[in-house]
């Protein structure tokens, strides 16, 4: 499904989505970050939920690449793409279930769009985004929907959660030392009331 997607920027310093590339770096280092620590943690029992997001091989496309290629694309805030980071935890919290190669990228990919809709007044819609993370629509829907009744629809976040994800993705920066510092970005992410459940 991703190995015939292509990567093509007009731009190596500025994203499609407005975003400069090294903060997506930095994200996609994030995802990394989470991945390599995950293989270091024991986790017991298999959560039906969880399975849902494994794919039957290891993408051929990294999730680095995967990463950057939605954020050319898609048009979202470091607000969303730290709310997102924010969920992916979360969800392997909740489901005790360990991020792997198998399903860090469809992972990845609902947890940013629930980010865009929480986050970003506008987003794009399933449609566009479900063409852009290589998945059809109903696919994307269902595993947004599964995603949503294992958190509860808590998407909600506090202060401080959302800042320790923002220092986190700060934090990682790049081989050649540039990084970029969005502490100032606004916190408040709403309330659960402002989420519409997509049809």
């Amino acid at each position: 499904m991703y190995t015939q997607m292509s990567m093509h920027s007009n731009d190596s310093h500025i994203a499609g989505g407005g975003l400069p590339s090294v903060w997506l770096e930095q994200v996609a280092s994030s995802v990394v970050a989470l991945l390599e620590e995950s293989h270091y943690r024991v986790r017991s029992g298999k959560n039906k939920a969880a399975q849902l997001f494994d794919t039957p091989t290891i993408a051929a496309m990294s999730i680095e690449d995967y990463v950057m290629r939605i954020g050319e694309y898609c048009n979202a805030t470091a607000g969303a793409y730290t709310m997102a980071l924010l969920y992916l935890r979360r969800f392997c919290s909740v489901t005790s279930a360990p991020l792997t190669e198998r399903n860090v990228h469809r992972l990845f990919a609902v947890c940013l769009l629930v980010g865009f809709k929480f986050v970003d007044d506008d987003t794009c819609t399933n449609e566009f985004f479900a063409h852009v993370a290589g998945m059809s629509v109903k696919e994307l829907n269902q595993l947004e929907k599964q995603f949503m009744l294992v958190l509860d629809w808590h998407v909600t976040a506090t202060e401080m959660e959302f800042k320790k994800n923002l220092h986190f993705i700060e934090a990682q920066g790049t081989e050649e030392g540039e990084d970029l510092c969005f502490s100032d970005a606004p916190t408040d992410v709403g309330s659960s009331d402002d989420f519409e459940e997509s049809s």
